[in-house]
């Protein structure tokens, strides 16, 4: 964390030397150690920028950059020295945390070292700004790499078709407004008038606020950024032609643990293209090139399609592809790397399903709610267990043997993981973290075989296989000892007429109780995903997480079952966005009860 600090005294990440001492004036650990890796992290970006990615998560900051820059928040490390913050992650990269969020919108609306802007300069404030001075090598030594600034690029217009430019911004603020309509009306000590709460989010409303400096104008903020967005448009950088992305394979359709994989893409007007992939949550993406030469499996050299060779290791990789040319670039999915594509395998003996925060769901001999894993058999035969490992210690692959144990063909089995070895049934000694970690399951030669690695988990919901068995990992209803829920309910697959071009239609019925229906149609196969949130933006259901083929899906949704820890929702607005393969499209429906 960093201090209140004069711009005139530190540089935004500026590198002040090996000693410590010099940065304590300005920084603040909240840990218990860690300022030789913070001195490190600003030498690197300011005297070798070329290996920045070895120490600072670069993604995630052009995520931050654009995002505070195309909502005009100047109370920001874009302009302002002060209150930032970093927290180093288990890969051993920074990663900033936006603040301030009610800064957003041009609340303040000074320049550091210049005047205060009006509605114009804020309408039209420089995408880049900052990005040639030294004092700002938080911007500058990073946005002064071209792939990194068609990146910031990329993830800025992302956020502009999905929020500004299809007006679910101002969709979102009204409903927000609507929430908190009442007790603005009763409240006796607001400064604004009522009239001024209801005008604000399209129009500037007059002075208000307490008395003395705060007095001030409010400006309205769909008046800024729907001039911000028209203003950014018309720049160069952000009309110029992108690579396209999309019909995305794999080959083999279904491939085995530790062996080769061939991820392609379909992609135009691209230079450099590249496959960014991960085997776990805890480390950072890789980047690795791909090629169209015909060898590589892409087919025909020359022919648009792009290849690469990837091993899947013992449980598959999360990946996303990147290209660019010399104007722009392109992500696939479009969010990365906050979102991506989940590439699964599976063996005959699997991590199906594990819970690692239970306190009403299963219970074990003693009537216990402890954490479980649960194994299941994809084979045909039994396998005998005798000499296989469980462990959560990557350290320690033997962590916990199996006992003389079998599981049957297309059979399941628990194992307690609460570090309680004395009591009846199977209880491995370690404990599962509800914060994320990672499980490991190990041959006699403490070969890993399958693997899963989890972040933060919810209580009382599990983290299973869909398809049960075979697919990726995806929070569910648990289904201790069994076979996996179906994410898809219901699925409707024309393969006669194959859809032209994508559409996802609005629910029927509408407004509905508690039942509805959502259509989606897809011209090409690929990843894609259908999800609702609520009004507070938070995911209550996820309705697919798949790779599927081209076709018309039917999906229904089920307000009373229990989506994602949300437990029979209650009446209001809701939102549904379906996206995948560059395309991505957001709507709204209604429960009523």
């Amino acid at each position: 964390m960093v201090n209140d600090t004069p711009q005139n005294i530190v540089t935004v990440w500026g590198y002040l030397g090996v000693d410590s001492a010099t940065y304590a004036n300005y920084y603040e650990i909240e840990s218990d150690n860690g300022w030789k890796d913070l001195i490190n992290f600003l030498d690197v970006l300011n005297n070798d920028s070329e290996s920045v990615e070895d120490v600072l998560n670069v993604d995630r900051h052009l995520w931050m950059l654009a995002f505070d820059n195309l909502l005009v928040n100047l109370d920001a490390p874009i302009n302002f020295a002060h209150n930032y913050y970093l927290y180093q992650d288990n890969a051993g990269m920074f990663n900033p945390i936006v603040w301030d969020f009610n800064e957003n919108f041009g609340v303040f609306s000074s320049l550091i070292g210049g005047s205060q802007l009006n509605i114009s300069g804020l309408q039209q404030l420089d995408p880049y700004l900052n990005s040639a001075s030294s004092n700002y090598p938080i911007i500058s030594k990073v946005l002064s790499n071209s792939t990194y600034k068609k990146m910031y690029v990329a993830h800025m217009k992302t956020i502009m078709e999905d929020y500004f430019e299809n007006d679910l911004y101002r969709t979102r603020a009204m409903e927000i407004q609507d929430i908190i309509d009442t007790e603005v009306q009763n409240d006796p000590n607001k400064f604004y008038t009522y009239s001024n709460f209801i005008n604000n989010v399209d129009n500037s409303v007059g002075g208000g606020g307490p008395p003395g400096p705060m007095n001030q104008s409010i400006l309205g903020i769909a008046e800024l950024m729907d001039a911000r967005v028209t203003y950014l448009n018309s720049l160069y950088d952000f009309q110029a032609i992108s690579p396209t992305i999309s019909e995305l394979g794999q080959t083999p359709s279904s491939p085995s643990p530790n062996s080769e994989v061939f991820i392609t893409a379909n992609v135009s007007s691209a230079n450099i293209v590249k496959l960014a992939y991960r085997r776990s949550v805890t480390k950072a993406f890789e980047k690795i090139e791909m090629f169209d030469d015909g060898n590589h499996g892409d087919g025909s050299g020359g022919d648009g399609i792009y290849g690469v060779s990837v091993s899947t290791g013992s449980s598959g990789f999360q990946y996303y592809i990147y290209a660019e040319n010399d104007d722009a670039a392109s992500f696939s999915p479009n969010r990365a790397a906050y979102e991506f594509y989940t590439l699964t395998v599976s063996g005959d003996l699997v991590i199906n399903e594990f819970m690692a925060s239970n306190e009403t769901t299963a219970t074990d001999s003693e009537g216990e709610y402890e954490d479980w894993i649960e194994l299941y058999n994809n084979s045909e035969e039994a396998i005998s267990l005798s000499g296989y490992f469980l462990s959560d210690d990557g350290d320690d692959l033997s962590q916990w043997s199996f006992p003389d144990t079998t599981i049957s063909a297309k059979g399941y089995l628990i194992v307690w993981a609460d570090n309680d070895e004395d009591q009846k049934g199977l209880h491995a000694n370690f404990k599962l973290s509800g914060s994320g970690e990672t499980i490991y399951l190990s041959n006699s030669d403490t070969t890993i075989i399958d693997e899963i690695s989890y972040a933060e988990q919810t209580t009382d919901l599990s983290t299973g296989r869909y398809l049960n068995g075979t697919g990726p990992f995806v929070q569910m209803t648990p289904t201790f000892g069994g076979g996996n829920i179906d994410a898809i309910t219901s699925v409707e697959d024309n393969q006669l007429e194959l859809p032209s071009s994508y559409s996802l239609e609005q629910n029927y019925p509408n407004p509905f109780n508690p039942n509805t229906q959502i259509v989606v149609s897809i011209p090409a196969s690929g990843m894609y995903t259908l999800r609702v949130f609520n009004v507070l933006g938070q995911e209550v259901a996820v309705l697919l997480s798949d790779q599927i083929n081209a076709g018309t899906y039917t999906f229904d949704f089920d307000a009373s079952n229990l989506h994602a820890g949300w437990q029979g929702l209650t009446s209001g607005i809701y939102f549904y966005n379906f996206s995948g393969n560059n395309f991505s499209q957001t709507k709204k429906m209604l429960l009523m009860k």
